[in-house]
Formats: C-alpha cells, structure tokens, sequence
C-alpha cells in the first residue's frame, strides 16, 4: 500500500456494544455541529464520512467515532489512473466544437467551492485558481454530511504534489481528543465540590483573621474550583458551568459564614457581662431612667415626642421639626418598650443590664444572616465575583485552550 493511497470513513449503521442510540446520536450531532435529525439519519445507516483521506487521518476518524460508539469502516479509494496521450496521436477539437463550448449552456452547472482557496467554481478535478484536488468534494446542491463549511475548509488540506507535505489533521481531531465534546462524571463534580467548600472556608478564615474581606480571594477562589476539575478530567460547557455554580456558592456561603460567625460572636459579648464596663454601663442606665421619666410627664402627642427624641438624642435630627417618620418608627420598635419597662418595673441596675444585653442578644439572632449578607455586597464584590465564576468556567471547560489554540 503506497503512502499516497487515499481513504474513506464509513459508517455501518451499528453502535458499539455498551452505547445507547441515543448518546451515540447526541455526541455525533455536537461532534459535526449538525442537527441531532440530520444525525440520527447518518448513525443509523451506511454513509461515507469522510473521503480521501490519508491512513493516518481515517484511523483518527475511526478511533475518534469508536470513542461516541459509532461503528465505522475504512475502505480504500481506488486511485484515478491517468490516461497518457498515445506519443503520436492526438485529437485537436473542430471549429464546430470549439464555438459550441464558448457557447453559454442553459444546463444548470453544479458549483463546488474550493476549500483551500474559497474560489467557487464548476465541479472539477482540480481547483482553476490554486491547483488543489477537489475530488470528492460535496457540490452546494448535495446535502452535507460532515462538518459545517468553515470546518470543512479547516479540515481538507492541500494536495502533497502542490505542497510536498502530509495533510493535517482536523482539530478536532487531534492529539489529546476534542475540546468540543463535554467531560462531565462524578469524579469531577466531587473534586470541584470539595474545592468550592475549602475555597469557602479559606474565606471565612482569612475575613475573620484579618477583620476584612479581600474581593480578590473571590478571583483565586474560582481560579482553584476550575483548575482542580480540569485535573480531574473535566471538559466543555457543562463542566464549565458547573465550576463557575461552585465558584458562586464558595464565594457566597464564605460570607455567609463570615457573618455567621460574627453574631455568634456578637452575641456571646452580649451574654459575657464582663464585657462592658461597669462605669459605661451605669452612666446609660441613669440616663434611660431621666428618659423614661420625661418620657411619661412630656410626650402626649407627635410633636411632644419629636422635641423628647431630639433631647435624649434618640434621633438624629437636630431640631424637632426635622425630625422624619422614619426615625419615630425606629424609636418605637427598638427603644418605647424599654422605657416602658424603666417606668412599670423600677428595675436596679444589675437586672436593667441584663435585660438590655439580653433582648439586645435576641434582635442580633433574630436578623436574617443572609440580609447582612446581601446589605454588604457592593460593586466591588460584584465585580470580583463575576472575576471568580468566570476564572471558573473557563478553566474548568477548557475555553483557555481553545483561545490559545486560535
């Protein structure tokens, strides 16, 4: 067999023991960027896939096809034996011929476009603009059963007596499989998992040792959850997806941790006595019972209780006149009550303490842990995590392959 015999790949109609139609369907469609119809017509029946192609080229078909359990068949092209001029004779075209060829034919020509050059012209052995072979190539009115036209031009290489070098093979195709194709298994998604819940702690370690939040961690966080599935094998959009999933749940459960951790801590202060000083503590509690008692000689109406919190600074405002609903409600929701427990109770100053610290311990754990979350998210943290989920599914789906490949 001589190094020049050419080669084509064609299906048998039978899948490989071990896959479905329906897999086998799938992959084909996503391989050759066709319709999954147009693929389920090609899989189950006997059709040429590919032609003229060197040995090389066809086994990678094979192997490549074999892998989605698609069964093929290589066969070999007869080669197009030349005809020779007899060394004496030849036949020169009449006059009636040659002004009948110059004539324009009413005849419909089929067109085939040169995949080397993109020149378009009628079907031919040979490309009129570039000298490549065109045998074999599909005409615009056959339906195509292979790659689309872009990667048929990428695919098809030039004729070895043009060029004098071995065509190549197409990219998907080539050493190291197809980066098109999805890689998605449990193994994976485990790694992946794992990554995302240590890259949630490293969060909530670093915040809580350093009293702040680096949006960049966001960044190396996503960057990790990516490259660990890429080690593990993962490959295309899903994959891809997966990871920035977990890049947004890594990020978004180390805050939540975050603060978390901070009103547990905020309220174990509350509870721990010791905490506040004594001095702090007493000079408040004196100042409750003056406001609780003005509280029940003064207010009567909305612009006595305006001009109360302006005095006993429960508000902002500066006058009462400028005091807003806003800070009535507040007043109301957080402070009435307790100076309505001043004036019924009479408390001293240990059991006024405690009850201060312990309904304020109740309103901290009663907040919503994801409110403080969501609160604190600026640009900033956006920013860096939109960084992070999409470090994630570009490494993770490979799609830095695929940009450094182009």
């Amino acid at each position: 067999m001589s190094q020049s015999s050419k080669f084509d790949v064609v299906t048998n109609g039978k899948l490989l023991d071990g896959f479905e139609a329906t897999a086998v369907t799938q992959s084909f469609a996503e391989l050759f960027k066709i319709s999954p119809e147009k693929a389920q017509k090609i899989v189950g029946s006997e059709r040429v896939i590919k032609k003229n192609l060197t040995q090389k080229q066809a086994e990678a078909y094979r192997l490549r096809l074999g892998n989605i359990g698609l069964g093929v068949n290589i066969t070999i092209v007869e080669p197009i034996k030349e005809i020779k001029e007899p060394f004496s004779l030849s036949l020169q075209p009449t006059e009636e011929e040659l002004q009948k060829a110059n004539e324009p034919s009413d005849e419909v020509t089929e067109q085939v476009i040169c995949p080397s050059c993109n020149h378009q012209q009628a079907q031919s052995a040979r490309c009129d603009s570039c000298g490549f072979q065109l045998i074999g190539i599909q005409t615009n009115s056959q339906e195509s059963t292979t790659f689309s036209h872009q990667s048929q031009r990428d695919n098809d290489t030039q004729d070895s007596a043009v060029n004098g070098q071995d065509q190549q093979l197409p990219k998907h195709f080539s050493e190291g499989g197809s980066h098109g194709s999805d890689n998605l298994n449990v193994k994976i998604i485990i790694v992946a998992g794992i990554a995302a819940l240590l890259g949630a702690f490293l969060w909530k370690g670093i915040a809580l040792m350093l009293e702040m939040e680096f949006g960049i961690v966001a960044w190396i966080i996503g960057g990790a959850i990516g490259l660990s599935a890429t080690l593990a094998g993962s490959k295309g959009h899903q994959a891809g997806l997966l990871c920035g999933a977990f890049a947004l749940m890594a990020i978004i459960g180390g805050k939540y941790m975050v603060y978390d951790s901070l009103q547990d801590l905020f309220v174990e202060q509350l509870y721990n006595l010791d905490y506040f000083e004594d001095e702090d503590m007493q000079e408040m509690y004196e100042q409750e019972q003056l406001a609780a008692q003005a509280y029940s000689d003064d207010v009567y109406d909305d612009e006595s209780l305006s001009t109360f919190l302006v005095q006993h600074q429960y508000a902002d405002s500066l006058t009462a006149e400028e005091v807003t609903d806003e800070e009535i409600a507040v007043f109301k929701e957080y402070d009435e009550a307790r100076l309505f427990y001043i004036m019924n109770e009479q408390p001293d100053f240990n059991t006024w303490r405690q009850h201060v610290l312990g309904t304020a311990a109740n309103s901290v754990q009663d907040y919503s842990t994801w409110s403080l979350v969501f609160e604190d998210i600026g640009i900033v943290d956006i920013l860096f995590l939109v960084l992070g989920i999409g470090s994630a599914y570009r490494l993770g789906s490979r799609q830095y392959q695929l940009s450094a490949s182009n």
